[in-house]
């Protein structure tokens, strides 16, 4: 009988445990399973804020391919949102919080007219003005002085509560607003998730109230600086966007209409050597994705040649030839050039590494692309450079160089160019030289924001003087300011540089 019980007791203990078991291996099935489907479909949660409802669809696998494909071997951390407006479909590559830049400017905006909402906040002129400033123009003292004014205390870390108070209320989870604009810190950080819900709900009338957020859109519409993702899509089409750049970031985020679809876009970079041209790149690529039949019209060179002659070479050469055909004037042959009196870079190298940043911009861009030397250690004279240029077939020559001085507190870009009255054949394109002299020059500087010296002209450059294609030298800044050298040498500065010389020559052909 005791044995009997013993038994009893024996086999109900083991289908306890079984059972036990049993469950312990669902729960970890499930919570495995479970893992698995929010690895895969985290990015398709339907969020429901106080803001408002966003609906979203996972979709885009085939536009995430080709984004992937884009950003695949580029340095630094990346993070791309896009999304649908009209479908709700969006990707979403790396949700991590990034260095903001400037981006936590369209949190600030959204606090401000929050409390104007409220009546906390006059809208005064004041106010207009700087919001205007903070957003076109991305000017960092408005951004603290609106700040300051969301508070009673009018001080920046009473004013930056209201921000972040705002920003969690109303879901965004990954923003957070830390240190003052302009001390370039990576303490502000947001999403490119964060962004691309707070423009598709300006877009839909649901960012603080239909009124504020029309006001938002109309400031975003008048965004100066369009050099990333309005870069990446046909004239003519409407963005709304907000940049954010410092040296270690490289962001965007638009609203961009198209035909194919409205849709959002925010790309963020970290650490990236190369963020303004890949933004561009991702930009180009969506768009193409939502218009898939609309013929490619971005900016391409269809089929025309621009030779690239980077200035100077490692060794100089004193020998003299003349300054033009049939002239008795003679000049040396080529000059080693200037070194940069902070970084110590010389000249010829600098010219070399800005015209391979060009070649290969230009190329993406469509053009056909030669250059007078792909290496320092060459002998090639000024005449012998122009000889080539007119050999090649280009349609335009682009001398690269950099300027230099005896006063240190010079600065800024020009672009040589010969006038109509040039003695030497070069006179039948001055007209033309003038034009892309002109184009360059502004494009260059919007891209830049180095200070222009203007377009001069030059009627005693051998270089140019033997040239009968359209001709200019660009002197892209000075070596002999020491911030301006150490800014012409940044990798960084040096792909805006190349950019808005690519702007430049896209806007002399018309495309």
């Amino acid at each position: 009988m005791r044995l009997r019980k013993i038994l009893s007791l024996s086999f109900v203990l083991i289908c306890i445990l079984a059972t036990s078991l049993d469950a312990r291996a669902t729960v970890t099935q499930t919570e495995t399973t479970q893992s698995s489907t929010e690895q895969v479909t985290t990015e398709a949660t339907t969020e429901v804020t106080a803001q408002g409802s966003t609906e979203e669809k996972v979709g885009l696998g085939g536009l995430k391919k080709k984004v992937n494909k884009v950003l695949k071997g580029k340095s630094g951390t990346w993070s791309v949102y896009v999304k649908n407006l009209d479908t709700n479909e969006y990707m979403l590559i790396n949700d991590k919080k990034l260095p903001s830049a400037s981006l936590i400017k369209l949190y600030v905006m959204m606090a401000a007219y929050e409390r104007v909402d409220e009546g906390e906040l006059d809208e005064d002129k004041a106010l207009t003005s700087s919001m205007k400033k903070m957003i076109t123009v991305s000017d960092n003292a408005s951004a603290n002085s609106i700040t300051k004014s969301l508070s009673d205390k009018k001080t920046f870390d009473s004013g930056k509560k209201i921000v972040n108070t705002y920003c969690n209320k109303n879901g965004y989870s990954k923003t957070a607003f830390k240190v003052e604009m302009g001390k370039s810190s990576p303490k502000n950080v947001t999403s490119a998730r964060d962004c691309g819900l707070a423009l598709e709900r300006m877009y839909r009338g649901e960012a603080v109230s239909k009124s504020a957020s029309k006001k938002m859109i109309k400031l975003l519409k008048a965004q100066t600086r369009r050099s990333k993702i309005p870069a990446g899509v046909p004239d003519g089409v409407t963005v709304a966007n907000k940049t954010g750049e410092t040296t270690f970031a490289e962001n965007d985020a638009a609203i961009v209409y198209s035909e194919g679809a409205n849709y959002v876009i925010v790309v963020m970079a970290k650490n990236s050597k190369n963020g303004v041209s890949t933004i561009k790149k991702i930009s180009e690529t969506v768009y193409q994705h939502f218009n898939p039949e609309e013929k490619k019209t971005t900016k391409s060179g269809n089929g025309k040649k621009v030779y690239i002659d980077p200035g100077h070479q490692s060794r100089a050469n004193g020998g003299l030839e003349p300054v033009g055909p049939g002239s008795s004037i003679k000049k040396p042959k080529v000059s080693g050039g200037c070194t940069g009196v902070y970084t110590k870079i010389p000249e010829y190298k600098f010219t070399l590494t800005i015209a391979k940043k060009l070649k290969a911009a230009l190329i993406e861009e469509g053009y056909e692309v030669e250059m007078s030397r792909t290496k320092n250690d060459v002998n090639i004279s000024n005449v012998e450079r122009a000889k080539k240029g007119n050999e090649s077939g280009a349609d335009i020559c682009i001398r690269i160089h950099s300027d230099s001085i005896n006063d240190s507190s010079v600065r800024g870009v020009s672009v040589l160019y010969p006038s109509t009255s040039n003695p030497y054949p070069i006179k039948k394109q001055a007209k033309k030289s003038k034009k892309l002299a002109q184009n360059l020059l502004d494009e260059y500087c919007k891209a830049t924001k180095i200070k222009s010296r203007g377009i001069v002209v030059r009627n005693d450059l051998s270089g140019t003087n033997w040239s009968t294609i359209p001709t200019v030298l660009i002197e892209c800044g000075f070596f002999s300011n020491p911030e301006e050298d150490k800014l012409l040498n940044d990798d960084k500065m040096q792909e805006k540089m190349v950019n808005g010389m690519v702007s430049g020559i896209n806007k002399y052909f018309g495309f």
